[in-house]
């Protein structure tokens, strides 16, 4: 009989860690591969999922990161409207700081290193937020990502729907139904050479 051992990493400290909802994706995972090696080798096979609760201290950081700042979700124009921006080294503080025209925050004391900006973070914050909520966070986020900037739009589930990028990867299915019309997402991944293939929606019985 093979085995196969899928590991994921442990939590130390503040670490990022795998969730609950992750066991079901990886037994899925582990489904497939176990059908596979068994059609292919002609062996039996046996699969295996457990959890174990973690022991590490997790420290929340909000929308933080211990190794960014600025990094947050910041107020856009507009009735909730939200972009994202991250800076993770001097060099696009002051890629940032020349896209948002504001040469002052280059030369502040209180954000010259990397240092400086995590420990007045505070201060910081404001400024950012300030500036973002005089445009659109389509341009913030086109703005910044053409001048190396890490941003992005904070997408509610109608802008999901319409966006671009997924309905170029045909992401959506459209299902019919006799008592409505339902988009569900594909997944994340497919198979080369697998056709795609969607499941219907079941069948209503009952009154």
């Amino acid at each position: 009989m093979g085995r196969t051992l899928i590991s994921l990493p442990s939590v130390s400290g503040s670490s990022p860690f795998w969730r609950d909802w992750t066991t079901g994706a990886g037994r899925a995972a582990g489904n497939i591969s176990t059908c596979h090696s068994t059609r292919r080798v002609f062996n039996s096979s046996r699969l295996q999922c457990w959890m174990r609760r973690s022991k590490g201290v997790c420290t929340n950081h909000g929308n933080r990161d211990p190794h960014a700042a600025p990094h947050g979700v910041y107020p856009s124009r507009g009735e909730d409207q939200w972009c994202a921006i991250a800076v993770f080294n001097d060099n696009e503080w002051n890629v940032l700081s020349r896209a948002a025209e504001k040469p002052e925050w280059a030369g502040d004391p209180r954000f010259q290193t990397q240092g400086d900006r995590k420990t007045n973070e505070d201060q910081l914050d404001p400024l950012i937020a300030e500036w973002t909520s005089q445009f659109d966070a389509q341009a913030i986020m086109e703005r910044l990502q053409s001048a190396g900037v890490r941003a992005g739009v904070v997408q509610s589930v109608p802008d999901l729907l319409s966006c671009p990028q997924l309905l170029h990867r045909n992401q959506w299915v459209r299902l019919s139904h006799p008592e409505f019309v339902q988009r569900i997402s594909q997944t994340r991944y497919r198979f080369l050479r697998q056709p795609r293939r969607t499941a219907g929606l079941l069948d209503i019985t009952a009154e």
